[in-house]
């Protein structure tokens, strides 16, 4: 028995440094199947989504030109690309068993995923806005007492005494209450199960804003029955980076998805794909989200772009 049980601690190490090394090698894997899997969303507006089950979106059109890149890299008189739909959750699995390469819907930069995923370079940065309908009735006081007025509500100071939406588990609640008690805006919150749950209590009255990332913000407002009924306060807060998640210890081929990337920022072709996806009409509905890029992004776009024209 002790004969056995050595023979299996010498046997399993050599087992398990196998299977990392086969789940890591994506170029290899890619190169013998001549395919290469990228997994998507269903309901990522307008960054990751089926459209009459067709995958499209402003990610998988990135995933599209690093697809590219590797069949350049590779040699390959054709590529052919597989999709498949996923669920965030699921995605470090699939990546780590070689099911998909890429998971082309950006995934925040966490430290929880960073332990189960790789990251590429971030291809989305947020901000945390408010969006708020464009005529507010707010509570006035003065010497002639209590009164009530409509206004178009500019930043955050608008919203005093009223209660504001907040989506479950979105990690803001701490935000809000710290911005209520320095500035002594009385705020209280509304929580929805999800984000269009929250943007329902701004619809129905019952909030008189909602907090939450800017992406998902514009394309909740651009799918309203009214989209010009609403707008964004001037306030924004710090949100977070966005990329896509490869598998764990393969960096050739995140180097190579890396390169790509800030190739196309250097050369415009991001900016292109912006505007296609959040400044024009996007199926299946054909609803423009009309929100031109952040300045944050701007710089982030900047910043890849200049490091991959220096090299």
């Amino acid at each position: 028995m002790a004969g056995v049980l050595k023979a299996v601690a010498v046997i399993l190490p050599v087992l398990f440094a196998g299977l990392e090394a086969a789940s890591a090698d994506t170029l290899q894997r890619i190169g013998e199947s001549g395919t290469i899997g990228i997994g998507y969303r269903e309901d990522a507006v307008p960054v990751s989504y089926a459209d009459a089950h067709r995958p499209v979106g402003f990610a998988l059109d990135l995933c599209a030109a690093v697809a590219g890149k590797v069949k350049e890299k590779l040699g390959l008189a054709e590529l052919r690309i597989e999709y498949q739909a996923v669920k965030q959750a699921d995605a470090p699995r699939l990546l780590g068993s070689g099911a998909i390469a890429i998971d082309c819907a950006p995934a925040p930069v966490s430290a929880g995923l960073a332990q189960q995923a790789a990251f590429s370079t971030p291809v989305l940065v947020s901000e945390l806005r408010w969006i708020a309908p464009r005529r507010l009735r707010v509570e006035r006081e003065g010497r002639r007492g209590t009164w009530y007025e409509t206004i178009s509500p500019a930043n955050a100071e608008d919203l005093k005494g009223k209660p504001v939406a907040l989506t479950q588990g979105s990690g803001a609640a701490s935000l809000v209450l710290a911005l209520s008690t320095d500035r002594s805006l009385g705020l209280s919150i509304m929580e929805g199960k999800d984000d269009a749950e929250s943007f329902k209590l701004v619809e129905t009255g019952k909030a008189a804003a909602f907090l939450a990332s800017d992406m998902v913000l514009a394309a909740l407002k651009a799918n309203a029955k009214n989209p010009d009924g609403y707008g964004f306060l001037s306030d924004s807060y710090p949100g977070m980076a966005y990329a896509l998640m490869l598998a764990k210890e393969d960096s050739e081929f995140k180097e190579l998805v890396d390169a790509a990337l800030a190739e196309a920022m250097r050369s415009g072709e991001y900016a292109r794909l912006y505007a296609k996806w959040f400044e024009s009409p996007v199926p299946p509905r054909n609803v423009n989200l009309a929100y031109p890029m952040p300045d944050k992004l701007k710089e982030l776009v900047k910043a890849a772009g200049d490091k991959a024209g220096a090299q």
